[in-house]
């Protein structure tokens, strides 16, 4: 079974439109869970909510209570300027947790956390050379939307990334410690800057369509992958 994690309802619909709804059901208090299949695979999709503390709440909700050989997070983010196009898919190979930073007391760079040795949160994604569809890109992860341009310079002067969301490094990190594997898909929906959210309100909605077109593809490539380890 495929587990999605996805922050909001709009990201949700990429996934919906293109599944059959088995049930739905409200956990951790209101958040929306729906049973489903697409074509013959059967998926669950957690609607969490912004930011990595509910994102992290889901992935491990989903984790304990179903049997899911797969996690999957999709949905939008930011890209800065020159590095990242607008509208376009990345698969992440990488993320980190920009606004983590003990430096000032610890040894350690901005966005280590501890039990890792490098900002760079690992990602089993045991498909990834056979999931091409999607060139590859970096992720950092904070809990803001900011139209600033400081951070775009921060992220990708600090950690090399191309994107910025509030989720994707947080779920990652709690796959990491339960080896589950993990695939994340962002769209660029805005460039962080002072026309994020503008930008955002005109292109999410386009950025969701092109995942939602290959959800399909992806379910069955996980499939395959987890019928030939089961």
């Amino acid at each position: 079974m495929i587990g999605f994690i996805v922050a909001l309802s709009s990201e949700a619909e990429a996934i919906l439109n293109h599944s059959t709804i088995i049930s739905q059901s409200t956990v951790l208090t209101n958040k929306s869970l729906y049973r489903i299949k697409i074509g013959e695979v059967p998926a669950v999709i957690l609607v969490c909510g912004a930011g990595k503390v509910y994102s992290a709440l889901a992935t491990q909700y989903i984790i304990d209570h179903y049997s899911v050989d797969y996690i999957v997070n999709i949905g939008t983010c930011g890209g800065v300027v020159g590095e990242a196009q607008l509208g376009q898919v990345y698969l992440i190979d990488k993320c980190v947790l920009y606004d983590f930073d003990l430096s000032e007391i610890d040894t350690c760079s901005p966005g280590v956390v501890p039990y890792f040795t490098t900002a760079y949160i690992p990602i089993n994604n045991p498909i990834e050379q056979q999931f091409t569809l999607f060139n590859k890109s970096s992720l950092a992860t904070g809990d803001r939307f900011t139209q600033s341009d400081d951070v775009a310079l921060y992220i990708k002067n600090n950690f090399g990334c191309s994107l910025r969301d509030m989720e994707g490094a947080s779920i990652a990190i709690v796959c990491h410690v339960n080896s589950t594997p993990l695939i994340m898909l962002k769209g660029v929906s805005d460039y962080v800057g002072s026309q994020s959210v503008n930008m955002y309100l005109k292109y999410s909605s386009s950025a969701l369509d092109s995942i939602g077109d290959k959800v399909v593809q992806l379910a069955i490539l996980i499939n395959k992958y987890c019928e030939g380890i089961n």
